[in-house]
């Protein structure tokens, strides 16, 4: 692995499915700050669709720690939703 890809991977092991969900949280909670949550959203999530191989690693990662439950996922999911019905201004950082 490459030192690129080495500290992209490190970065990725602090992120947890819980960040991610917080910075989506975030912007519900904070309707004034909307834009920026989701361009932290999408931050957060970007080395994971540019890097498939450190995606698969986070992901297993996330799995082994119990974090990718099926009720997990389903909130995730509403609150994406949730996020795009209500605030137009976030689709260019959320929709891909």
């Amino acid at each position: 692995m490459s030192a690129a890809k080495e500290c992209i991977s490190g970065m990725l092991t602090r992120v947890r499915f819980v960040d991610l969900v917080a910075s989506l949280e975030a912007t519900v909670l904070k309707p004034e700050n909307a834009v920026l949550e989701a361009q932290r959203f999408q931050e957060l999530t970007l080395q994971l669709y540019l890097h498939y191989d450190i995606a698969l690693a986070w992901h297993e990662a996330q799995e082994k720690d119990g974090l990718l439950e099926d009720a997990a996922l389903k909130s995730f999911s509403d609150l994406c939703l949730l996020v795009l019905d209500r605030y137009e201004e976030t689709h260019p950082f959320l929709l891909k």
